[in-house]
C-alpha cells in the first residue's frame, strides 16, 4: 500500500516544539482542580448519553 499525493499538496515544514511550561500548585488546589475536572467530565458524558438515548 502506498500513499498518493495530490499534485497541489504543499509539504508541511516541521516547526520547533513550543516551549514547555509548567505550573506548581499546592496540594489543596490540585485536589480541588481534580474534583472540578471530574464533575465536568461526568456532566459531559451524561449529556452525551442523554442525547444518544433520544435518537
Amino acid at each position: 500500500m502506498s500513499q498518493l499525493r495530490f499534485g497541489w499538496a504543499v509539504p508541511i515544514k516541521a516547526i520547533a516544539p513550543a516551549e514547555k511550561t509548567g505550573v506548581d500548585l499546592d496540594e489543596e488546589t490540585t485536589r480541588a482542580l481534580v474534583a472540578l475536572m471530574a464533575r465536568v467530565l461526568v456532566a459531559v458524558v451524561r449529556t452525551g448519553e442523554e442525547d444518544a438515548d433520544d435518537r
